[in-house]
């Protein structure tokens, strides 16, 4: 268990609670899941932010210039690929099935999760002393954590 605190959370202008059947995608704006399932993949377009507290998300999840990330205490199945965030990403404390790629992001916190599959990072990369437990290969700047 770890305590982190990222960058201060961005003001919902969405929140979803329960469950959603099928593709999820975040065009604007702040998308919050509280404790949500969703079944299906998680789209995060350019601009726009997602913030997970609990839940899961069955269907794997992908942002490309996204402005934040943060998953907290979330489960995911499914690849993950975030990718060039303008702001933050923070994932701590959850489990991860499947890739988990993070590429070009100015900082990431990725602090207490489980990750089975492959961890590969390309930039800046913690995890203030909250060890990531990941059964496939470490590449990049993952590679020490």
């Amino acid at each position: 268990r770890a305590t982190v605190l990222p960058g201060a959370k961005p003001a919902c202008t969405r929140t979803l609670t329960g469950t959603h059947n099928g593709r999820l995608e975040v065009r604007d704006g702040v998308t919050c899941l509280v404790g949500a399932t969703v079944r299906g993949s998680v789209s995060v377009r350019p601009g726009a932010s997602l913030v997970a507290d609990g839940g899961s998300l069955a269907g794997g999840l992908s942002a490309d210039r996204a402005a934040v990330v943060q998953l907290f205490g979330t489960s995911v199945r499914g690849s993950v690929r975030i990718v060039r965030t303008t702001s933050d990403v923070t994932l701590a404390g959850g489990s991860f099935n499947g890739a988990l790629t993070l590429t070009g992001d100015p900082e990431s916190i990725l602090a207490g999760n489980t990750v089975r599959g492959r961890l590969s990072c390309a930039g800046p990369v913690a995890d203030y002393g909250a060890p990531n437990r990941v059964t496939g290969a470490q590449t990049g700047s993952c590679a020490d954590l």
